[in-house]
């Protein structure tokens, strides 16, 4: 079999705004660097290259444009709507450039980038944990000065990725390529022990599983799950045995619950609607008070519902769930071509595929669309996807 060609260079302007944005990303930086270089790179590059700009892309976005906007309006803080709002920008900008303007080389050099990104990110925050080894992750959080990570729970972004390295490592033809994959799975890993979140562990099964299942590789699974799981038990015992301690609580599903069922008070108040933008922060409480008395409620203020459907619908309405839905059937499409496909196309199908589910499943316990970092993964993912949706189509043409 062909080896795939992974570069390390590109002359394209659109690939490197993303690179430079991703690699920048949640870096306390007095000018945002990657912010800056998205705008003049894609705008150098919607203006001067040949992309082609799939119109699915542009309408589900427009839609979503649309209703975030609406729920900006409506919302009690508009001031603190438009911010949330506007974190959402780089993110569509990103689905625009990756879906339009990348080529393949862009694409495989985005994984290494990927790859880059997870070892530079999750390295600080190992150090971080390591230079304050007596304090909890929630202060190692606040020590890093990342300003897309706010709680131990964001580093759920690292295991979504995992495809992604899993393809760098049997892909890449030189060892360079293999270990930087390999040193971007160990990160991810320790990380994910390190900062105890159970939400990571539960991704990581699933990324895993969803990339080898779609390859058929059953047998091959087993052994990995088992070299994760005795890795991860050895890191944590390493490290105290926090981690399984913390798994043999439900402390966290009970504490979620009040927050589901005030967001989904919310959204039968207002279904069509919903609240606004970011009004989940602001109400909550008041739909708390009307709970069955055997609900145990958090004393703690939380700004978001643990649940990303659950918010849309509480903040967006139907509308809004409907905008998110869109977005559903670049994968649908691309999980129907890759039944028929083989050989590297299948993997590279597996990884979009299984990193899109182990993002979809973790939507229904913790994210936020109005945490920087899930509005940036996801339209990524999208990107991608409605890329290779539409490389897959002018193979066949």
């Amino acid at each position: 079999m062909k080896s795939l060609p992974w570069v390390w260079g590109s002359n394209n302007s659109a690939a490197w705004a993303v690179y430079l944005y991703l690699i920048s990303f949640s870096l306390p930086l007095s000018v945002d660097v990657g912010l800056l270089a998205l705008f003049f790179l894609g705008g150098h590059a919607v203006l001067t290259s040949h992309g082609h700009f799939p119109v699915t892309v542009i309408v589900a976005l427009g839609f979503l444009a649309s209703i975030v906007a609406m729920g900006t309006v409506i919302s009690v803080d508009p001031q603190r709507s438009l911010q949330l709002s506007l974190a959402l920008l780089p993110a569509a900008v990103i689905c625009l450039l990756v879906s339009g303007c990348f080529r393949q080389p862009d694409i495989n050099l985005l994984y290494h980038v990927l790859a880059v990104f997870t070892i530079a990110i999750g390295g600080w925050l190992l150090i971080v944990a390591l230079c304050h080894p007596d304090d909890m992750p929630e202060a190692w959080i606040g020590y890093s000065r990342l300003t897309a990570f706010r709680v131990p729970n964001d580093v759920v972004i690292f295991p979504v990725f995992l495809p992604f390295f899993l393809v760098l490592w049997r892909l890449c033809p030189g060892d360079n390529g293999k270990w930087l994959a390999l040193t971007a799975i160990l990160i991810a890993m320790i990380i994910t022990v390190l900062y105890r979140s159970r939400l990571s562990i539960l991704v990581a099964g699933i990324t895993i599983s969803a990339f080898y299942l779609g390859l058929g590789e059953r047998h091959r699974l087993m052994r990995i799950l088992s070299l994760v799981l005795v890795g991860v038990l050895l890191i944590d015992v390493l490290t105290g045995l926090h981690l399984v301690s913390k798994l043999s609580t439900l402390a966290t599903a009970s504490s979620r619950l009040p927050l589901w069922l005030a967001a989904w008070q919310m959204f039968l108040d207002a279904p069509w609607t919903g609240h606004g933008v970011g009004s989940f922060l602001h109400s909550y409480r008041i739909y708390m008070q009307s709970l069955p008395v055997w609900v145990v409620v958090d004393s703690r203020v939380t700004p978001w519902a643990h649940n990303l459907y659950l918010e849309i619908l509480a903040e967006l309405g139907v509308g809004g769930l409907l905008a998110f839905a869109c977005f559903f059937g670049f994968p649908w499409r691309l999980w129907k071509d890759g039944m028929k496909m083989q050989g590297q196309k299948k993997l590279l199908n597996s990884a979009l595929m299984s990193a899109f589910v182990g993002f979809c499943v973790g939507g229904f316990l913790e994210f936020s669309l109005w945490r920087q970092w899930v509005g940036l993964t996801f339209l990524l993912l999208v990107g991608c996807i409605a890329w290779q949706n539409n490389h897959n189509w002018e193979e066949r043409q």
